[in-house]
């Protein structure tokens, strides 16, 4: 068997191996999510029982789970507690606010009743009523104005070639310009009717200042009124502390608002303890969790069997499957970590074996090995015992190793040579002189080499006669 061949099986058992650990590797891995998923499952059902245990707490014997059942209780009681002062506030922040609101009204009165008797208040109401009036209607002409001449004025900027001419100041007493650019701006001028557009682009213009004048006059004439009438009214609030009231009105009001947001988010707390969803029910739902987790499923059975509700039972069942399986894929996977680590083992017993045999094998060229694939697979699948060292299978393969006969390997060096001689121009002189030379150097060496042919004859077969001290490693013959 050849030497390539024996490395070529042996890498292939390595890659086989190999395959078989990567496989072993992903089943781990998968069998690790599996384990990871049943065990969220777990955690998810025990939180299920818990919440229904919570929801509707019986009697039981057990104190660890009497003491969550009282913390959950003691919660839910400073909810109602709490939900019960805030009624409280507000009901009385209520009562305030109706108070302050009456006295509001009353001084309210008073200053009308007041204003009402001074001649100079009803002179500034009466004026301020005019200026509004007149503010109104300005305000309104003001509006239609600006839509109106805004329009027009757009279509006038719109236009490339008035505009050119307006930023030439064409018709104005500064224009100025060459005589032929002159002429190009009269021919441009008459092509858009600049002199009749020009007017009612200035005449729009002015239309529009006077209006924004007008509604800039009214605006001040008006708010000078309102002025004027405010100031009148705060001086006799201020005689009657109505500025004070208001003060404390908007903070009855304020209070009133905090008082209501507190109240609502204590309701939707209470609410959610209530249903199992706030995060207080969830922590003592977890801690009852975490307990029941080191309880028999004989006991868990007890527990469910004290509720009304047949979910938690359901749940057991379930958990009991789940258990189950939690188990195998455990021991499936301290199976699986086993033979992950010995086929690892086994995959570098090959790695080693074929690189030492590489290693031992030198000039690999010359032999080969007297083995049947049938005794090689045999001695490598000693591999698979760890008690077998990959030196002792090398050595047991070099045991089989032989050196390649190599009659047919002579004769094509042979006939290498003959037809390099054949195709030689030397004359047959030089050829004989050869020969002779051969023949001199054979037997000058033929004590020497005695021995040495009589020690490979033994080990060497055929080499007997192809030892020779001439070029070519080979025994010269006549047939050259």
């Amino acid at each position: 068997m050849q030497t390539r061949k024996i490395e070529s099986i042996i890498n292939q058992q390595a890659q086989t191996t190999k395959a078989s650990l990567d496989s072993a590797n992903q089943e781990l891995h998968d069998t690790h999510e599996k384990l990871l998923d049943l065990k969220t499952q777990q955690a998810n059902i025990y939180n299920k029982i818990a919440t229904i245990y919570l929801l509707e707490p019986p009697k039981n014997n057990d104190i660890k789970i009497q003491k969550i059942i009282d913390q959950l209780q003691n919660v839910l009681k400073q909810l109602k507690s709490e939900s019960y002062s805030l009624d409280k506030k507000i009901d009385k922040q209520q009562i305030k606010l109706t108070e302050i609101l009456i006295r509001l009204d009353e001084l309210t009165t008073e200053k009308t009743l007041q204003l009402e008797k001074d001649p100079d208040y009803v002179s500034l109401f009466n004026r301020f009523t005019i200026e509004k009036e007149r503010f109104d209607k300005e305000t309104k002409n003001f509006e239609a104005s600006q839509s109106e001449f805004s329009e027009k004025l757009v279509q006038y900027n719109e236009n490339r070639y008035f505009n050119y001419l307006i930023n030439r100041n064409y018709g104005e007493n500064n224009y100025q310009g060459f005589w032929i650019l002159k002429n190009l701006d009269a021919w441009l001028a008459r092509f858009v009717n600049f002199s009749q557009n020009y007017k009612n682009f200035k005449l729009i213009n002015s239309l529009l200042k006077e209006s924004n004048s007008r509604y800039e006059n009214q605006k001040r004439s008006y708010e000078l009124a309102l002025k004027q009438k405010e100031q009148k009214e705060h001086s006799v609030e201020t005689v009657l502390k109505i500025p004070a009231i208001r003060v404390e009105l908007a903070e009855i009001e304020q209070d009133l608002a905090n008082l209501e947001q507190q109240k609502q988010e204590n309701y939707n707390v209470l609410n959610e303890t209530q249903t199992g969803k706030s995060l207080e029910f969830k922590r003592l739902s977890l801690q009852l969790a975490e307990f029941l987790k080191h309880k028999s499923f004989d006991r868990l059975q007890q527990l469910t069997l004290q509720t009304k509700t047949k979910g938690d039972d359901i749940l057991l069942k379930k958990l009991y499957e789940i258990e189950k399986q939690i188990k195998q894929s455990e021991n499936h996977i301290v199976h699986l970590r086993s033979t992950t680590s010995d086929l690892m083992k086994i995959y570098e017993r090959f790695n080693e074996t074929l690189h030492l045999f590489k290693e031992y094998n030198i000039s690999s060229f010359l032999y080969e090995y007297r083995i049947s694939s049938y005794n090689l697979n045999e001695l490598l699948n000693k591999l698979l015992n760890n008690d077998v060292f990959p030196i002792t299978i090398v050595e047991t393969l070099l045991s089989y190793r032989v050196r390649i006969k190599i009659e047919s390997r002579t004769s094509l060096h042979q006939s290498s040579i003959g037809s390099l001689f054949s195709n030689s121009s030397k004359s047959s002189s030089w050829g004989s002189s050869y020969r002779s030379s051969s023949s001199s150097s054979s037997s000058s060496s033929s004590s020497s080499s005695s021995s040495s042919s009589s020690s490979s004859s033994s080990s060497r077969g055929s080499y007997s006669s192809s030892s020779s001290s001439g070029g070519g490693g080979y025994k010269t013959t006549d047939s050259f």
